[in-house]
């Protein structure tokens, strides 16, 4: 499984031009939709009904569960 979020997440770097950050990665894992990741932001209350791609939503996400800004 994480080899298949590993891929996802470079695929929507690629489509952005980007490297691979950690937004692409909770993408990815959101994107997914199963595993012990996606229960984990389930059982924090987190809405996985959002879009990470959007800088505003990836931060309320991380403010939400208290580790602010990635980087």
């Amino acid at each position: 499984m994480f080899k298949s979020i590993l891929e996802k997440a470079i695929i929507i770097s690629n489509e952005l031009n980007d490297d691979v950050k950690i937004e692409h990665l909770f993408q990815a894992i959101i994107d997914e939709g199963e595993g012990i990741a996606i229960r984990i932001l389930m059982n924090l209350n987190i809405n996985l009904d959002i879009d990470l791609r959007n800088p505003a939503q990836f931060f309320s996400i991380c403010s939400s569960v208290n580790i602010g800004r990635p980087f």
